[in-house]
């Protein structure tokens, strides 16, 4: 984590990657200021970070003046945020529900890159979670006990395609092929 921001924000969804962020960049000497939106994944950052907050996902206002509040301007996104939560409009302040209505669509691409830039529109910088945590993204090469073996590896390069086309529609992120079948 070095040449990194003295101060960095972090919007907090579910899971253990956020609460791994938060223990290392506190050791590294960095102040993190959390936005969780879940009181579970609060609970978990606020004895690892500077300062906490529990904000809904859906309240954009509320979560930009916090930050500002306490002067950050780096932002990193991690955690699990489940996708549901977009149907519940109740659920969203003004903002949110004009940036919702203004996407093509709610794929999760569309969400993804439509939320950095609204982010940015408000003078925020989002920061590469592979260059934060770079370790615990795997590199290439064999990550299991033993390397496939040379017919295994046909499969692989016939299904990979496959699967990304899947991923990119939305459909999936796995298949299965036998005999260059999709099964």
């Amino acid at each position: 984590m070095k040449d990194q921001p003295k101060q960095i924000g972090l919007l907090a969804g579910t899971g253990e990657v956020p609460v791994y962020f938060a223990k290392r960049a506190t050791q590294s000497g960095i102040r993190v200021v959390s936005v969780s939106f879940s009181h579970a994944i609060h609970a978990k950052l606020e004895p690892l970070v500077d300062k906490a907050y529990s904000i809904g996902l859906g309240k954009t206002g509320k979560i930009f003046k916090t930050f500002k509040d306490e002067n950050i301007t780096d932002l990193v996104m991690l955690g699990k945020v489940d996708k549901k939560i977009i149907f519940k409009t109740s659920f969203f302040d003004l903002r949110a529900i004009k940036f919702f209505k203004n996407l093509i669509s709610q794929e999760d691409k569309i969400l993804l890159v439509g939320v950095i830039k609204e982010i940015e529109k408000e003078g925020f910088r989002v920061l590469d979670q592979k260059k934060l945590l770079g370790e615990i993204f795997p590199g290439k090469g064999v990550l299991t006990g033993r390397k496939p073996s040379s017919k295994e590896i046909d499969e692989i390069e016939f299904g990979l395609p496959i699967a990304k086309k899947l991923a990119d529609m939305e459909i999936g992120q796995t298949i299965v092929i036998k005999n260059k079948t999709v099964v």
